[in-house]
């Protein structure tokens, strides 16, 4: 049986997918309210010569969009690895661990993963949370992961993942989409290296946003409310800055039930100061609802 996962507020969601050293931080206000009122919401940025040149050598060199590029934002300890973390950036539909098969066979498997890399940290005589500066044990622990095993852990598939457990994989995956829009997540010394190539153009990252979460696999677009929420909101905004600049926007239409009512909820919502979250309890019955109509659609039913 699939579980969805429950859906913050935007602010919430949005906080989490940029990092403090982000160079254009009023993107989460610009995203989060996804149809904003401000007079000018366009993001300015001034790079460093040292930052121009990084740049430039970003865009001559394919190792940019490579796996191996994002390795380095998912630090392991050593005889442990990320790659399937790093890979699901550029490709979250890839299933190098999930390998197709059921989601409860996937769910059951990645129980028995985690189980056997803390036992293993053990046995070198450093248990999990030994290391957690960098997201070091975190990596380590979920790096064989691909973006479907993500999911049947963060939304606690077959009922056999805590909470810790639960969310760490549900950061994983934010963190893979904030990648995927552009943003330098991870470690600060990292981080701090990251030169985002939409150079502030929010219309451009927003865009790689949709397009990666169109990606992921049948289970996460069809029953996660977070996915919905994020892959609207980021529409919503997607439009909105691409019309900012005198330009139209691309189609990005969809036949997902749930997705299709997050969209009617952010048009609907009044400008009276309330919370999305607050609107949107007025959609549970609908939402339950369209969560039934997407397992049909993408043939879950069974699950």
């Amino acid at each position: 049986m699939i579980n969805s996962i429950a859906y913050p507020s935007q602010d919430a969601l949005l906080s989490k997918l940029l990092p403090q050293n982000q160079e254009f931080a009023n993107g989460k206000g610009a995203a989060a309210n996804t149809r904003a009122n401000e007079q000018d919401t366009s993001v300015r940025v001034t790079l460093s010569d040292e930052a121009l040149s990084r740049l430039e050598a970003a865009k001559a060199d394919p190792e940019l969009v490579k796996v191996s590029y994002f390795d380095k934002f998912y630090p392991v300890r050593d005889g442990f690895s990320s790659t399937n973390l790093a890979a699901a950036v550029t490709d979250p539909g890839a299933q190098p661990y999930s390998q197709d098969r059921p989601f409860e066979e996937v769910a059951a498997s990645a129980r028995e993963t985690l189980d056997s890399k803390y036992q293993l940290m053990r046995e070198n005589g450093e248990p999990y949370g030994t290391h957690q500066s960098g997201g070091l044990d975190r990596n380590s622990a979920f790096g064989e992961f691909d973006r479907r095993a993500l999911y049947a852990i963060a939304s606690n598939e077959g009922g056999n993942f805590s909470k810790d457990e639960q969310m760490s994989a549900t950061n994983i995956m934010r963190q893979q989409q904030g990648h995927a829009m552009g943003f330098g997540s991870g470690p600060t010394e990292v981080a701090e290296t990251h030169v985002n190539p939409h150079q502030g153009d929010l219309a451009s990252s927003f865009k790689a946003m949709n397009s990666f979460l169109d990606s992921v696999s049948a289970e996460e677009r069809a029953t996660s409310f977070e996915w919905a929420q994020q892959r609207a909101a980021g529409q919503r905004a997607y439009e909105d800055h691409t019309r900012q600049k005198g330009e139209e926007p691309e189609p990005f239409s969809s036949d997902n039930a749930l997705l299709n009512l997050f969209l009617e909820a952010i048009d609907s919502k009044p400008d009276d100061g309330s919370s999305m979250s607050d609107h949107l309890e007025k959609y549970q019955d609908r939402m339950n609802a369209a969560l039934q109509e997407n397992k049909k659609i993408f043939g879950l039913e069974s699950e």
